[in-house]
């Protein structure tokens, strides 16, 4: 999974950093079948939704930080889709 994350890890904002591992973390319990796809999915749509971003952002970072949530997110969910697959 990480390989898929690495672009932001090394040029992302630590803000993204910070939720790509957690991010990571979500769909490695998935993996384990400890957490639920469901579950998941709205832990994810929690961690990379823009009014979190608004609220701990500087307004001259807000754009590029809510990019990158939008790249976090729809990574997660192509991962989300692909360890469903695997686990079938």
């Amino acid at each position: 999974m990480n390989e898929q994350f690495e672009p932001l890890m090394k040029h992302g904002s630590i803000y993204a950093k910070v939720m790509a591992n957690s991010i990571q973390a979500t769909l490695l319990q998935v993996a384990k079948q400890e957490l639920a796809t469901a579950e998941a999915e709205q832990v994810i749509g929690e961690l990379t939704a823009p009014s979190l971003c608004r609220d701990l952002v500087e307004k001259e970072h807000r754009l590029a930080i809510s990019e990158e949530l939008t790249a976090l997110r729809e990574i997660a969910m192509l991962l989300l889709i692909y360890i469903e697959e695997q686990a079938i």
